[in-house]
């Protein structure tokens, strides 16, 4: 049973890096040739000049019935949020009106607070907690809203892959 949760695990995260690089593929390779340098070493939460054409403002997101909504429709798609101070706060995806994807948050500072994963409006996957100077403090393995499986301290995995 035990291994079997591992398999799972790395399988999971496997599957995230293949997701997150096939995302990262640049849409228009002659304007990412003059910024290349700039992209790599953006930190996350970093300030970006250029708002991505698939991310939302949340704020601006409506709620009906248990749906984000976007137009009187299940919004689909990224929003994100933003500190005061310009700094990426969170980066949230939804299908059809609900969280399913990836959900990330950011200290003030810049490091990131959590990683979470959702399937139609559910907790599914890993989620990972860091306190604000980047220290991994808690991961939980999910399926289905339920919690599976919980780490902290020393049995969290120092390379989490993400």
């Amino acid at each position: 049973m035990k291994l079997s949760l591992i398999i799972l695990l790395e399988l999971t995260i496997a599957s995230i890096i293949c997701i997150s690089c096939s995302k990262d593929k640049p849409a228009n390779s002659a304007k990412n040739e003059t910024n290349k340098d700039t992209a790599k070493v953006a930190p996350p939460g970093a300030i970006i000049d250029e708002k991505a054409a698939d991310e939302f403002p949340y704020k601006d997101l409506g709620y009906d019935k248990g749906l984000f909504t976007k137009g009187g429709k299940g919004f689909t798609g990224t929003a994100v949020q933003h500190h005061s101070d310009g700094k990426l706060k969170s980066r949230y995806q939804f299908v059809d009106g609900m969280l399913d994807g990836i959900i990330e948050e950011w200290w003030e500072n810049g490091q990131r607070s959590t990683y979470k994963q959702y399937k139609e409006n559910m907790r599914h996957g890993i989620t990972t907690y860091w306190d604000e100077k980047g220290v991994p403090t808690k991961q939980v393995l999910y399926k289905d809203d339920e919690e599976v499986e919980e780490k902290v301290g020393d049995q969290i995995p120092k390379d989490l892959g993400i």
